[in-house]
C-alpha cells in the first residue's frame, strides 16, 4: 500500500496535445500518441522530462521530421521496438537508428527525428523540469 507522503510521486501519463517542434497533431494522426510521463507539470519537484511516443503506425519517408531545435541541456533518445527504425540528425549529421537503440545529444546541438519503418517506442529524456 502507498505511504500518504510518497503517493504524489506515483502519476499516470498525460497525453501531448502541443509540443514546440514536434507538430503534435499531425505525428499522433500518422504515428501513434505522445505521453508526458514526468517533468514539473506531473510532480513539482521533478528536474526531469521524460517523454514517450508510442510509433504504432508508421508512414515512412513521406513523414516530415521533426523541426531542428536545440535545448540547454543534454538529452537522450532511446527508440524500443519490433524492426523500428528511424534518421535521427544530430547538428550536420544523419544516422539512421535501427531499434533498440539509444542516441545522446549534447546540449545546444541542433537535433531531431524521423521514423522511417516498423513500430515501437521513442522515449526522451531531459535533466530539465519542462520542455523546451
Amino acid at each position: 500500500m502507498a505511504k500518504a507522503s510518497t503517493e504524489k510521486y506515483i502519476v499516470k501519463p498525460q497525453k501531448i496535445r502541443d509540443l514546440a517542434y514536434h507538430y503534435m497533431a499531425e505525428a499522433e494522426k500518422e504515428l501513434g500518441p505522445s505521453f508526458r510521463m514526468m517533468d514539473r507539470s506531473v510532480v513539482p519537484e521533478s528536474d526531469i522530462t521524460l517523454i514517450v511516443r508510442k510509433i504504432e503506425r508508421n508512414p515512412g519517408a513521406g513523414y516530415k521530421k521533426t523541426e531542428l531545435h536545440t535545448h540547454d541541456v543534454n538529452k537522450v533518445y532511446a527508440f524500443v521496438g519490433d524492426g523500428l527504425k528511424s534518421e535521427v540528425i544530430i547538428g550536420d549529421d544523419h544516422h539512421v537508428i535501427t531499434a533498440p537503440g539509444a542516441v545522446f545529444i549534447p546540449a545546444g546541438t541542433k537535433h531531431g527525428y524521423r521514423p522511417i519503418s516498423g513500430t515501437g517506442y521513442l522515449i526522451m529524456a531531459m535533466r530539465k523540469g519542462e520542455y523546451p
